[in-house]
């Protein structure tokens, strides 16, 4: 392995989730399958190439029924997929360093690392998003063999100051960082000042496990000043019997993600509390489509927008919500001005794909730039 930065090539393997490979990805990227904004290759961290830098993504195995069934089996027993990393170990195995993006995957790499017992294995770096909200529910043994295996990831990294607070008092002999998301923003629409329907709509989408649909649906169900269309696979079809101002769609593609932006007056981003800026997706693709966000104050998505670019309300606040709908109605100039700043945050704090990229990539000169070694 080439550890000399600006030197030698540097060889960075994107270890991503099953069903983010990069021949499954590619695939319903070119059919527009793939629903949000997006690239031809997840989150965006191939972007980090070039100047010597080759960026190379997981593949997905053709595993069939019973290949999926044992790999699900084992990923609920362990907590992370091994299954996944095992069949992509040999491109793992030759890289300088590893990028991750949920604990699904380093937490199996670290014990692929242990299994093979190798005096020395590739640099790690170990995002982390739903693991600290879990931790609290997690059993004292499974909590213990994921603080001594992160304890040799090379560097731990979340998307959220708030994660990175409980990363480091939970983990405090590890480096832990935070390293804000990005979105695509080639595409983005510019904002107008425009008036919006007499009955507003409201368009909400997602289906993480934060998702506060009860809310939601109390600040705006059966009102007749509000039409809300929900775009999740997760929601309990239960919670909207009986409200005739509610529509729950799929949105399966691309299409069908951009004509609801397209659709909506308003976005509105109901959260659980949390502590990985859930929902930051979609503020991210409202603001790119030009539409105005009310959001939860939760999860450290201050670190990427302001109270001038996102209306945030209190979390389980439904009359909060409506009423903040009801003033964002009824103020032209107020939407305008929080779509551009938003916007411009986008830009000037480079928000985006390539920004993320780079943000990995600076951490990763620093890393192969030092002289500690991945030993096990």
């Amino acid at each position: 392995m080439s550890n000399v930065v600006g030197e030698k090539a540097v060889h960075v393997f994107v270890l991503l989730g099953h069903g983010f490979g990069a021949n499954t990805w590619q695939r319903k990227y070119r059919l527009g399958l793939i629903p949000g904004l997006n690239g031809y290759l997840a989150y965006g961290y191939y972007l980090a190439a070039g100047g010597g830098w080759s960026i190379e993504y997981s593949y997905d195995s053709d595993e069939g029924r019973f290949g999926r069934i044992r790999r699900l089996a084992l990923r609920k027993l362990l907590g992370c997929d091994l299954i996944h990393v095992w069949r992509n170990r040999r491109r793992l195995l030759a890289a300088d360093i590893v990028w991750t993006h949920t604990e699904l995957e380093h937490l199996g790499v670290l014990m692929l690392y242990r299994i093979l017992a190798r005096r020395e294995c590739p640099k790690l770096i170990a995002n982390c998003i739903w693991l600290f909200d879990q931790w609290p529910r997690m059993s004292r043994i499974r909590r213990s063999l994921y603080r001594e295996l992160l304890k040799r990831a090379n560097l731990v990294t979340t998307l959220s100051p708030e994660n990175l607070k409980v990363a480091r008092q939970l983990l405090p002999s590890a480096q832990c960082e935070c390293v804000l998301f990005g979105v695509v923003a080639q595409k983005m629409e510019l904002p107008r000042k425009k008036t919006m329907h007499q009955t507003v709509r409201i368009a909400s989408l997602g289906s993480d496990m934060h998702r506060d649909w009860e809310t939601l649906l109390e600040a705006f169900g059966n009102v007749p000043r509000y039409k809300v269309r929900i775009a999740s696979s997760k929601i309990n079809r239960k919670l909207i019997a009986g409200l005739n101002n509610v529509q729950v769609i799929l949105a399966r593609t691309a299409d069908d993600v951009r004509s609801l932006y397209e659709w909506a007056d308003l976005v509105a981003v109901p959260l659980k509390p949390n502590l990985h800026a859930s929902g930051i997706t979609v503020v991210f693709e409202a603001t790119v489509s030009a539409v105005p966000s009310i959001c939860t104050d939760t999860g450290g998505l201050r670190a990427y927008f302001s109270d001038a670019e996102v209306a945030y309300v209190p979390p389980c606040a439904p009359i909060a919500m409506r009423a903040t709908a009801e003033e964002l109605s009824k103020d032209d100039e107020r939407r305008f001005g929080m779509i551009f700043k938003a916007q411009h945050r986008i830009i000037s704090a480079d928000l985006t794909e390539q920004g993320f990229a780079m943000r990995n990539r600076r951490l990763t000169e620093e890393l192969l730039g030092s002289n500690s070694e991945t030993t096990f």
